[in-house]
């Protein structure tokens, strides 16, 4: 098994992992998680700004303190793939004492593929895309909350995006059951984001909005925010029924 695949299923859990994975595959020591992107709706859509301060507050402080974490959680983990004889010529190298002070996970990486003789650690970039989309596409809420689901989801999507992959780029318009028309460039988003999502919770609501889109009833959340809403409503409504 490849070493960057050893440590993107060893290293660390949830956003983290993601981190990691997408870290290793791009081969690029100045890669960094993504910065939360301030939402582009309207002015007064106050709850999208919230989510964003959110993020953003998220952001700051992961960057700070859990980033700094897991790049050392790589570095160890490769050292403890590594034979004491590879360890051992790997700390006599020019690179080693500079890149061990900064945890520079990716020169340890190239040198230790150089001293095995392989070719295989180096990651092609549309690989890792593809990789990362169908990580996204396969990731299914299985356990867990809502909110871990996603906030999973989201980061998911932004290491795809991290990789110059992009699921946004097509403006989707439609007539709501309202009669308002929609238009927005994450449907695709909320479609996958609601055919993920646990079939036992979720299950009648999502069959529901494609039944009611057959019949041009079209009711689908516009965006990511929306469809996480209109399921964290779906959870309290059934509370308030028990």
């Amino acid at each position: 098994m490849m070493l960057k695949n050893y440590i993107g299923r060893e290293v660390s859990v949830g956003a983290a992992k993601l981190w990691a994975k997408t870290y290793v595959k791009e081969m690029d020591p100045s890669w960094e998680p993504p910065v939360p992107i301030k939402p582009t709706t309207k002015k007064n859509d106050v709850k999208a700004l919230l989510l964003y301060e959110s993020e953003k507050s998220a952001y700051v402080k992961h960057i700070g303190a859990t980033w700094p974490a897991v790049k050392l959680e790589i570095w160890s983990t490769i050292m403890a793939q590594c034979s004491p004889k590879l360890r051992a010529h790997l700390q006599q190298l020019p690179f080693y004492d500079k890149a061990e002070s900064t945890h520079d996970c990716i020169a340890l990486l190239e040198n230790a593929n150089v001293l095995c003789g392989g070719g295989n650690l180096l990651a092609f970039q549309p690989q890792a895309r593809a990789e990362a989309l169908l990580d996204l596409v396969q990731y299914k809420q299985l356990n867990g909350t809502l909110d871990d689901y996603y906030n999973d989801f989201k980061a998911q999507y932004a290491t795809f995006n991290s990789l110059g992959g992009d699921l946004t780029t097509k403006e989707d318009t439609w007539t709501t059951a309202n009669g308002t028309t929609a238009s927005t460039s994450q449907a695709l988003l909320v479609c996958l984001f609601l055919a993920n999502a646990d079939r036992k919770r979720f299950g009648d609501c999502v069959t529901d909005l494609r039944n009611d889109a057959s019949s041009k009833l079209v009711r689908y959340p516009e965006t990511l925010a929306d469809a996480y809403t209109m399921l964290a409503w779906r959870i309290r409504s059934e509370a308030q029924d028990k």
